[in-house]
């Protein structure tokens, strides 16, 4: 680092913020934290999980890990995700969605 820059950081450092300026970034940070936690929670609550139900065009559609696909003959929708190999549905086994279709795990 040369000496002219080193100067010029310890003086921008070394410069106190006015308290308004202060201020101002307190409220920002505030703000957008209560919106974030907000509309994050909102967001959240809204989507469903991979293995649970959803629809494909509505209220409840996958969280942006998951697809949202027919599961038998009653219109069931179930998230699911993208697969090769039944190995990549391994984790979803448990959930009842062991088998990799059509690129999709499935039960």
């Amino acid at each position: 680092m040369s000496g002219q820059l080193f100067d010029e950081l310890s003086k921008a450092l070394a410069t106190g913020a006015s308290r308004r300026h202060v201020m101002r970034l307190l409220l920002a940070s505030v703000t957008g934290g209560a919106l974030a936690s907000r509309f994050g929670t909102a967001w959240a609550a809204s989507c469903a999980p991979l293995a649970q139900f959803c629809t494909q065009h509505g209220e409840r559609p996958c969280c942006p890990d998951g697809i949202c696909l027919p599961v038998g003959f009653n219109g069931a929708m179930l998230c699911s995700q993208a697969c090769q190999t039944d190995r990549d549905c391994a984790a979803l086994a448990p959930l009842g969605l062991p088998n990799c279709q059509n690129g999709y795990c499935s039960a």
